[in-house]
C-alpha cells in the first residue's frame, strides 16, 4: 500500500495513488508492473494506500480499469445477475420463471422485495425479466414462475393478470 521512491529510506515515500496498488518493493504511487503493483483491474477498486486489489462486491460490476472506491462498482442491471465478487461484466440474464431488480446476486432470487423473485401468478418473467409482465387478455397464470401464460380454454373468459379461466356466463359464446 506504499511506494518508496529511492533505496534506503528510512520510512515510505507515500501511499499508493487511488486506481492503483502498491505490493512489497514498489517505486512509484503509479506502478506500472505487475508483479509488484499496478493499474487498479476491471472488477475490483483500489482505495488510496491499497496493497492488494479489492474485489467490487456481489450484485455488482466495473468494466473499468483504475477504480479508486467502492461507490465505483456498477449495480447490476434488471433482468441481469451478478452472482460472485470481482466482476468485469454481470454473470448472465435471470433465468425464466424469476425477474431480477437492480443488484441481484442470483438468476432465480428469492423474494426479498429488493433484488426481485419468482413471478407470481397471473404474471409471466421470459429469460432476463426486469419485471413480471400481466398475461395479456385472453391468457392465464395459475401458479408462480411462469414463463409463458397458457390460452383460456373454450368456454372461459380471461381478463387480464388472470389466475384462473372464469367460466363463460350463460347465453354468451367464449371461443379458446
Amino acid at each position: 500500500g506504499k511506494y518508496c521512491l529511492t533505496n534506503g529510506l528510512l520510512e515510505p515515500t507515500g501511499n499508493c495513488s487511488a486506481g492503483y496498488w502498491c505490493g512489497n518493493g514498489s517505486d512509484s504511487a503509479r506502478p506500472a508492473l505487475v508483479d509488484n503493483g499496478g493499474l487498479c483491474p476491471s472488477g475490483y477498486y483500489c482505495p488510496e494506500g491499497s496493497s492488494a486489489p479489492i474485489p467490487c462486491p456481489s450484485g455488482t460490476y466495473q468494466p473499468a480499469q483504475g477504480s479508486k472506491a467502492v461507490q465505483d462498482c456498477l449495480s447490476c442491471p434488471g433482468g441481469f445477475c451478478c452472482l460472485t465478487s470481482g466482476l468485469s461484466a454481470p454473470t448472465g440474464l435471470c433465468s425464466a420463471g424469476w425477474y431480477c431488480t437492480n443488484s441481484s446476486t442470483s438468476a432465480t432470487p428469492t423474494p426479498d422485495g429488493v433484488t426481485g423473485g419468482s413471478c407470481p401468478a397471473g404474471h409471466f418473467c421470459a429469460n432476463g425479466s426486469s419485471a413480471p409482465t400481466s398475461c395479456p387478455a385472453g391468457t392465464f397464470c395459475n401458479s408462480s414462475n411462469c414463463e409463458h401464460c397458457s390460452s383460456c380454454p373454450a368456454g372461459f373468459y380471461c381478463t387480464i393478470g388472470a389466475v384462473n379461466p372464469i367460466i363463460c356466463p350463460a347465453g354468451d359464446y367464449c371461443p379458446p
